[in-house]
């Protein structure tokens, strides 16, 4: 059986299921392709990879499945300082003290760490790459500065942005974007306040006809099939692809990530209970949605405020990829959702997607006709 919608026109995919684009290349080359050869569409979590490496990952791509594949890209915020150096030297003393505390106390030492800051400068080289290889989707969340719209458009790129609000929905309606993707409070990383049962028809009644994705809480087919009941074309999943066999590589390879924290990751979200995955600012400064890590604890007693954005990203990434590094994953705070609950086994990519749409047609097809009298 199968479920079709008008996103899998849009997106010219079999099933509309959308691979979350996990930044670091957690949603690599493998796991990408691995949902768009099974039907969905995959996106490459590009946040954080410099130009080679996107392009990199974009060729691995393509070398695996023929289907269409996007990229997904953090935009910086607007009027922020524009290089690394001018972000550092916004961080107060403190807040280098505690990295330099947490390193100590836990006897971890220097690593070279991939250079990273978001900045515009190093999001339009990412974007020069994007346009280049003539990527068939972006997505991105956090806002799409008007620059990016008028490459993507120039260019004939399906464009599909996040929101957490209705507003958001609503000023978002305006760039005209092929799809919205509406996420709940439920979902990992960088997540609102409204849960995803009221946001989802919400947002399709304020943006009627653009189609919506719904996400945050989804790991099944049960949530694909209540996601298209509340209106919505599809689903964008995130935290259920983070426990497939495909998931990581390419974070691994480009030195985001040790195996040992990849397993550590993994097995972290097949024991994870409903309530193990908590919303915290000090991973990037914006509410991201965690599972809790001995970083917390740490950021606690010291009584620091979490930075803006760019700036608490800068310092966290540093420390958390020494604390990788040294083995210490079990003071990481990896990102995923609430769903993680529902979840106890590592699967394969296709195989999830396949039993999504499997068991969402099941429920559409035979369950829910006999409810009705």
């Amino acid at each position: 059986m199968g479920i079709h919608t008008e996103l899998c026109d849009l997106l010219e995919i079999k099933h509309p299921v959308v691979l979350a684009g996990m930044g670091m290349g957690i949603s690599g080359a493998d796991l990408t392709a691995a949902v768009s050869e099974a039907g969905g569409l995959g996106l490459l979590g590009c946040s954080r990879l410099n130009p080679d490496q996107i392009r990199d990952l974009i060729n691995k791509t393509r070398e695996l499945t023929d289907k269409p594949f996007g990229v997904d890209i953090l935009a910086p915020p607007l009027g922020a300082p524009g290089d690394r150096d001018e972000l550092s030297e916004q961080i107060p003393k403190e807040y280098w003290d505690f990295v330099e505390k947490v390193k100590r106390d836990l006897n971890i030492p220097d690593f070279d760490s991939p250079e990273y800051a978001l900045t515009e400068e190093f999001m339009r080289r990412q974007m020069e790459v994007v346009v280049a290889e003539k990527v068939p989707v972006f997505a991105t969340g956090l806002g799409t500065p008007a620059w990016v719209l008028e490459e993507i458009r120039a260019h004939g790129i399906k464009y599909i942005s996040l929101v957490g609000k209705v507003k958001h929905a609503l000023r978002l309606k305006e760039n005209r974007p092929d799809a919205i993707v509406a996420q709940g409070t439920e979902a990992g990383g960088h997540t609102g306040k409204i849960g995803s049962l009221p946001l989802i028809p919400m947002v399709v009644d304020a943006i009627s006809p653009i189609p919506v994705v719904a996400a945050g809480g989804i790991s099944d087919g049960r949530g694909l099939a209540a996601a298209l009941a509340l209106g919505a074309g599809g689903v964008w999943m995130g935290t259920a692809f983070l426990a497939t066999r495909e998931a990581f590589h390419d974070t691994v390879r480009l030195g985001w990530m040790t195996p040992g924290d990849r397993a550590f990751y993994q097995e972290t979200i097949l024991k994870a209970a409903e309530d193990d995955a908590v919303v915290s600012r000090v991973k990037t400064g914006k509410t991201c949605r965690v599972y809790r890590g001995g970083l917390l604890k740490l950021w606690a007693e010291s009584g620091l405020e979490p930075l803006p954005y760019q700036l608490q990203t800068v310092i966290m990434s540093d420390l958390e990829t020494a604390l990788m590094k040294a083995d210490k994953c079990e003071y990481v705070l990896h990102v995923g959702g609430q769903v993680a609950g529902m979840i106890k086994e590592l699967k394969s990519a296709g195989d999830l997607v396949r039993e999504v749409v499997d068991q969402a047609a099941g429920i559409i097809k035979d369950r829910l006709p006999a409810c009705v009298s």
